[in-house]
């Protein structure tokens, strides 16, 4: 089963935080955002004791993404750009494409056009990869209920399982792919945390750290392993009020989840 966790760590120097969650959750891939310090010094700290995994870094030209993973995973690099990197990943005998995004902040792209076009991008992207099993995580700048995620000229990543496994909805003529987005079971009124950024405006959570799953990866997925980590063995990721740590941790709080390879199509 494959464990991958996502995680924007806002520039902190916080490896020690980061190998507990990845050691806790015996991740597989490891893909971050914003990270400062040096992803083969990260792999080196994994394969000491008491974790003993052996990883290797798949280099990212962009320093805004960086992708890490055990031994076990293949890469192949389809395509890096800015704000987004796509790799084909191969376990076993089982292949799926990876799409790890950092889409542009809300702070410089206010209005979501350049992450719309972005979005575009990618999904040109997906398609000329002709791969069935895919996998979008990362940080959007957006919330699931924005354009750029439930948008049908864009991920059109719905809540649903079931209309998600459609693979298709006609729009305007034209049928458009769609996405399976779990991460709409988590946001709301449940338990904390209720997002994975917290601003103070006039919705304060934001699930702006989300996954996208293809409908052929449907049924592999692990829908109760999908998790917000809001602590790890070191101690809390965030405050009292469940708010993250973000001058001593990050702003950002991780996501984990997992796939079952032997289901994948």
């Amino acid at each position: 089963m494959a464990s991958i966790l996502f995680w924007n760590t806002n520039g902190k120097a916080i490896n020690p935080w980061l190998i507990d969650a990845i050691a806790e959750h015996n991740c597989d891939i490891v893909v971050l955002a914003e990270y400062a310090e040096s992803i083969q010094g990260l792999c080196n700290e994994l394969s000491l004791a008491p974790y003993h995994r052996d990883f290797k870094p798949a280099y990212i030209a962009d320093v805004r993404i960086k992708i890490a993973s055990s031994y076990e995973y293949t890469h192949e690099v389809r395509r890096e750009g800015d704000h987004y990197a796509i790799h084909s990943i191969r376990a076993y005998s089982k292949e799926f494409l990876l799409v790890a995004v950092h889409l542009p902040s809300k702070l410089y792209d206010w209005d979501g056009k350049r992450r719309e076009h972005i979005a575009r991008e990618i999904l040109m992207d997906i398609q000329d990869a002709d791969q069935k099993n895919v996998v979008i995580v990362g940080d959007f700048n957006a919330n699931p209920f924005e354009r750029v995620c439930i948008g049908e000229d864009y991920f059109f990543a719905v809540p649903s399982r079931a209309i998600a496994k459609k693979e298709h909805k006609a729009f305007c003529g034209e049928k458009r792919p769609m996405h399976y987005n779990p991460m709409w079971n988590l946001f709301g009124d449940n338990d904390l945390p209720i997002g994975t950024y917290y601003h103070n405006d006039d919705i304060c959570w934001h699930m702006f750290d989300q996954v996208l799953i293809s409908p052929a990866m449907i049924d592999s997925f692990d829908s109760s392993s999908l998790k917000i980590l809001s602590s790890v063995n070191r101690g809390s990721l965030v405050n009292n009020s469940g708010v993250p740590l973000k001058d001593a941790i990050s702003d950002h709080l991780p996501i984990v989840f997992k796939f079952r390879e032997e289901s994948m199509q």
